[in-house]
């Protein structure tokens, strides 16, 4: 969880590396969901519902990979 959490302050930084208006608002607003999704980890994994702490990784990582696909270069379906 730690790396997904990262993964979303680097993503962050990125987005907003040559918008410097919005820079600190999105990086702020991106470390706070990052320290809610990772309490959220560290509170399921003591209970049990720990499943869902264990694929909570997974998912926004493959929901991360969709979103940041190139489309334009997607083969198949058309």
């Amino acid at each position: 969880m730690h790396g997904m959490s990262t993964a979303i302050i680097g993503f962050g930084v990125k987005i907003t590396k040559d918008k410097e208006i919005i820079k600190l608002p999105m990086i702020l607003g991106l470390i706070a969901i990052s320290a809610t999704i990772h309490s959220l980890y560290n509170i399921l994994i003591g209970t049990r519902l720990a499943i869902f702490a264990l694929l909570m990784p997974a998912a926004f990582y493959f929901m991360g990979f969709a979103l940041m696909s190139d489309k334009e270069n997607a083969k198949g379906g058309e």
